[in-house]
């Protein structure tokens, strides 16, 4: 994925995050819904992955929301990292300890 994309993917993984909690409805019911495996949802949160088109309209109609709801919402999440599970689940590294790690 290119640098410039990894805010906007990012973005989205907050906005998605945040619409879910916000409607009260597990990762796992989302999937269900919007007929795609938890894990992949996990990682749009995460934003280890980018949605396709088909995706976005999934999302937002199993949220019950327009897609432009959920582009002005990512939008103005733009380049926040998401906030990780309560879980304690993997989520994005910073720059700093992916290059520690890489030595």
């Amino acid at each position: 994925m290119a640098k410039s994309a990894k805010p906007l993917v990012l973005g989205f993984g907050c906005a998605l995050q945040a619409i879910r909690t916000e409607k009260d409805i597990t990762q796992e019911t989302l999937a269900v819904r919007a007929d795609l495996h938890r894990t992949y949802l996990s990682q749009l949160e995460r934003g280890v992955k980018a949605p396709t088109l088909t995706t976005l309209f999934g999302l937002s109609s199993a949220m019950g929301i327009k897609v432009s709801q959920l582009i002005a919402r990512a939008e103005s999440m733009q380049g926040k990292t998401p906030v990780p599970s309560k879980r304690g689940g993997a989520r994005p590294r910073p720059a700093a300890a992916k290059a520690k790690r890489r030595k």
